[in-house]
């Protein structure tokens, strides 16, 4: 449940941006779409930073709660022992 909130937030900053426009109504979105139309291209890349910033920094917080939630996830690596190697050099062939 916590992972599908996690990856929702693309979605509804998507969403928010249509609204947005929609409905006439201030806010990054309509700030977006404006600057596209005008071809400003620093508040363009701005924006899509901020966004893309925004959905990490969840992401990322999404994975921390988990960790903190989810018992079986504490002292263990995405990675992998394979993964890791076992520190001589050979990569992959553990």
């Amino acid at each position: 449940m916590i992972t599908v909130i996690g990856l929702n937030i693309g979605a509804l900053i998507s969403g928010a941006v249509i609204i947005e426009i929609v409905f006439n109504l201030p806010g990054i979105g309509t700030t977006l779409v404006l600057a596209v139309l005008q071809r400003d291209y620093p508040v363009v890349q701005g924006i899509t930073l901020l966004i893309g910033m925004i959905v990490v920094l969840v992401n990322a917080l999404t994975d921390f709660i988990y960790l903190v939630v989810d018992p079986r996830t504490r002292g263990t690596s995405h990675l992998g022992r394979e993964a890791l190697g076992d520190g001589r050099g050979n990569e992959g062939n553990a």
